[in-house]
């Protein structure tokens, strides 16, 4: 019996869920600029929750991204 399985692309990246190095996030070019095995977009360096990629100030931690300026 010959079954296809679906492949999983939850970010819609083009790169299938199991190869990609951050699978929620939408990273085509799987940037890993330290090597880690995880992808520079779901990098979170000051582990406030928001991703280097957005975060205003990415490494002091400030969740709610204030600016006083």
């Amino acid at each position: 019996m010959n079954r296809l399985f679906a492949l999983s692309d939850v970010d819609r990246d083009t790169i299938v869920d199991e190869k990609d190095n951050c699978p929620s996030v939408f990273n085509p070019d799987q940037t890993d600029t330290n090597s880690d095995g995880k992808g520079d977009a779901c990098t979170d360096t000051d582990n406030d929750g928001i991703l280097d990629a957005v975060d205003n100030c990415p490494t002091v931690v400030n969740p709610g991204q204030e600016d006083a300026d």
